[in-house]
């Protein structure tokens, strides 16, 4: 038996427990190890901090890099000397808001200077502190967000500085879009690049046996269903909504242009109606929780899944509130009654543009006037719809996203909240694999080098439609246009009692 330490590191702010590193913990539990939680993450959620990075989001700075600003000085610390620190930072930043000159030097100041970076720094060595004094045996580092990787790699660098014969691994939804860099980072001993339950389990059977395990693992596609329920115990949950993730399938059925998922989950696989019910009465028997949030892509890749499982859930007389992402494709009135029937309360759409041309361009496969339907029919089954926008996908003009404005403002009245970001070249998908197809040029900055393969997303200049920073302009603006009230306490998942507030509300107004 193996003593393994499964760190979340910060920031990552999740409104749910970590469900891949809850998954992983009932694996290894299950093979005979003794597995402990280091939800780090959490340490840090905390009032002064969460108001921090509320203003900054009212600020003139882009939706995705709220959190990883702060996370800037760490990364840049490990990597580039003191006296180069600075503009690391500055240059980082530069491209992710819409200040310049004397004001870009004045918010480069105030991130370094934030109550969020200075926590940060002060954290790491408690945290480490309490990893050594556990005494594992194995520190697994999930890095499931771009904006904990700084912390993650501190970490691993600080751990192993200390106590050279740790073996620290990483994995989590980012390794595989930053692999080529941290393949050459020493502090990490190995790798688990996509699925980790078995790989991660055939790692650790390595150890025991006295052998050195590659510093790359790939993890294959796994029978989802085989997997034991996740467990939560070692998360303090009063730190978290009260809501649980879990999931109704792994993968995507679609091939959006902008998209890399299929990079890390390469198939698609559904899990039964049973095993999702099972898990739902499980949770609230064990933890008391009748709210989840299906984590996963789309709950309704499969529609007969999805329909037997609401059948399942009423036949069962579970009384739960739930919600997840969704494509506006397959879906039928007769389904979306069935859902709220069964306790659906909010969709997540990933609608990204209303212009027929750039629905084509990213590979959307679907239609306006379906996508019409759709949000009207959720709306009228009862269920709250948050639709997701994409500004400044690779040729886009302004007119496009001057439809967008025309179409939510058509369907006020069924579009319960509006989610903008603008369009991110991210490694592993169509557009960075045939950039020069989509007109797309990635930039390489000199004063990057040494960071440029442990971003998620690629620098880029454009040969037609808008640049990078005018889709941050329209982004900006966008969140003023539609719904003032669009923050981070708008963002999935909702609570029961959240919902009912967001439509008594809306339905006020």
């Amino acid at each position: 038996m193996s003593r393994i330490d499964l760190v979340i590191p910060p920031l990552a702010f999740n409104a749910v427990p970590n469900h891949g590193v809850a998954q992983l913990k009932s694996h290894m539990e299950a093979q005979g190890h003794e597995v402990a939680i280091k939800d780090l993450d959490k340490e840090l959620y905390v009032p002064e901090i969460l108001d921090e990075l509320r203003s900054h989001y009212l600020d003139r700075v882009e939706i995705e890099s709220v959190l990883s600003m702060p996370t800037y000085p760490t990364l840049a610390g490990l990597f580039y000397p003191p006296d180069q620190v600075g503009d690391v930072v500055k240059t980082l930043i530069a491209d992710e808001c819409l200040y310049d000159g004397e004001e870009l030097e004045s918010y480069v100041d105030k991130v370094m200077s934030s109550h969020t970076a200075k926590a940060i720094e002060a954290g790491h060595k408690r945290w480490m502190r309490e990893i050594l004094d556990d005494g594992a045996d194995i520190v697994a580092i999930s890095v499931g967000w771009q904006s904990a990787l700084p912390s993650a790699l501190r970490l691993a660098r600080d751990l192993k500085s200390e106590r050279p014969d740790l073996f620290v691994i990483a994995g989590g939804f980012m390794v595989h879009d930053v692999i080529r860099g941290l393949e050459r980072i020493p502090w990490i001993d190995c790798l688990v690049v996509g699925e980790g339950e078995v790989a991660f389990a055939g790692v650790v059977d390595e150890l025991k046996g006295g052998k050195a395990p590659p510093k790359v693992v790939d993890g294959k596609p796994l029978h989802i269903d085989n997997l034991p329920f996740p467990d939560f115990d070692g998360f303090d949950l009063s730190k978290y909504r009260h809501v649980l993730p879990s999931t109704f399938s792994r993968g995507c059925i679609y091939r959006c242009k902008f998209c890399f998922e299929r990079s890390f989950w390469p198939v698609y696989r559904r899990r039964k109606p049973e095993t999702i019910v099972a898990e739902m009465k499980h949770s609230i028997d064990k933890f008391g929780c009748d709210q989840f949030f299906f984590t996963d892509s789309l709950v309704n890749g499969d529609i007969t899944t999805l329909n037997r499982t609401c059948d399942m859930i009423m036949d069962e007389g579970i009384d739960a509130f739930w919600g997840g992402q969704a494509s506006t494709r397959k879906m039928t009135k007769e389904t979306l009654k069935n859902m709220a029937a069964a306790g659906a309360g909010a969709l997540y759409y990933g609608v990204e543009s209303a212009s027929k041309r750039m629905i084509e361009r990213m590979g959307k496969g679907t239609d306006i006037d379906f996508i019409t339907d759709i949000l009207r029919e959720s709306w009228e089954a009862g269920i709250w719809t948050l639709t997701y926008w994409i500004f400044g996908f690779p040729g886009e003009a302004k007119e496009d996203i001057e439809e967008d404005f025309r179409f939510l403002e058509l369907n006020r009245d069924h579009v319960g909240t509006a989610v903008y970001h603008r369009f991110e070249l991210l490694r592993g998908s169509e557009v960075h694999a045939n950039h020069e197809k989509y007109g797309v040029h990635p930039v390489a900055d000199p004063r990057l080098e040494r960071i440029r393969e442990l971003r998620l997303s690629a620098p880029f200049e454009v040969e037609r439609g808008m640049t990078y920073r005018a889709s941050l302009e329209q982004e900006i603006y966008a969140r003023t246009l539609f719904n003032r009230n669009n923050r981070f306490t708008m963002f999935p998942p909702f609570t029961r009692e959240e919902f009912e507030a967001f439509k008594a509300k809306k339905i006020a107004a």
